[in-house]
């Protein structure tokens, strides 16, 4: 999810190219069992996983030899905004279609605009339990292949978008899904997409096959986050010349038994760096095996 509009949970459908159903044993039955697995494949010795960006950019990963990349989920992550032609901005999520539950009793269709050729509904949400006193939202939803796109449009407490206002957004601010199954978003003039210091929107793959961590532990599996911004690094670099650097753990996981293990990876002529976590095994694999091929700004086909 690329806003916090959205909390993890199954969702997919089969007509995604590369999606595959990945049995699940134990206490990971499912969770995330249908999904967005993009293809890997072999260039030479290397084994790439690329990967695309709401905003088109796209990375290549190198993968540590005998990686099962079909048990990785791709989700796009953090914060995109649109900024329109008076300085205000926009907040858009984009995730995997059902995931949001716009059928629970919260969730109101208040009406439906016609742009681009396609239905946009325009939802209003209450909040659920995990926000107690926030108020309800409205978002503008746009179904693009497998894929939900929620422009976040008003909040309570706010003045509420003019009907021309509500029809410009759904005009100018859509999205398709690429051949390789990746959401990309279109957005024409007078609005713009803006992200943070000129990189990307991040990216998680997660293998829900492995839970680590004890009875008391949190609940996070393998995965590994692709964050925009450089870093320096001050660790070993590892098989492709990326900086191998320990994190400083997030206040949440300070005082959880049997926390995951974690490693960045980076290098500063880069735009984005990796975070790994997970199982000892995995992230040491990943520490010394994972690398980025090739970046560039994508041609969002």
């Amino acid at each position: 999810a690329l806003v916090v509009l959205i909390a993890a949970g199954l969702g997919g459908r089969a007509l995604i190219r590369s999606a595959t159903t990945v049995p699940h044993p134990g206490p990971t039955e499912g969770m995330e069992a249908n999904g967005f697995h993009p293809s890997a494949h072999l260039e030479g010795r290397d084994l790439v996983l690329p990967l695309q960006f709401v905003n088109g950019a796209s990375i290549d990963l190198v993968l540590p030899p005998g990686t099962n990349a079909g048990h990785f989920n791709f989700d796009p992550e953090g914060v995109v905004s649109v900024q329109g032609p008076h300085g205000g901005s926009l907040n858009v999520g984009v995730t995997l279609h059902g995931l949001v539950n716009l059928t629970r009793p919260g969730a109101m269709l208040r009406q439906v605009l016609r742009a681009r050729g396609r239905n946009v509904s325009l939802y209003r949400l209450e909040p659920t339990g995990d926000l107690p006193g926030a108020g309800w939202t409205e978002s503008l939803v746009l179904t693009v292949g497998d894929w939900d796109v929620l422009v976040q449009v008003g909040t309570e407490g706010q003045p509420e978008p003019s009907k021309v206002a509500l029809q410009s957004y759904a005009d100018h601010i859509g999205a398709h899904q690429t051949r390789s199954g990746f959401p990309v978003l279109d957005v024409s003039a007078p609005f713009r997409l803006v992200t943070a210091r000129n990189a990307p929107p991040a990216a998680r793959l997660t293998d829900w096959t492995v839970i680590p961590g004890s009875p008391n532990a949190a609940p996070v599996p393998n995965m590994v986050d692709v964050i925009p911004g450089s870093c320096a690094g001050t660790g070993p670099s590892n098989a492709h010349g990326l900086s191998v650097s320990p994190p400083t753990f997030p206040a949440w996981l300070a005082n959880v038994s049997g926390r995951p293990s974690e490693f960045i990876l980076c290098s500063p002529e880069l735009p984005v760096h990796l975070d790994v976590m997970g199982t000892d095994a995995f992230t040491h694999t990943m520490a010394t095996g994972l690398g980025i091929k090739a970046f560039g700004s994508g041609s969002g086909t």
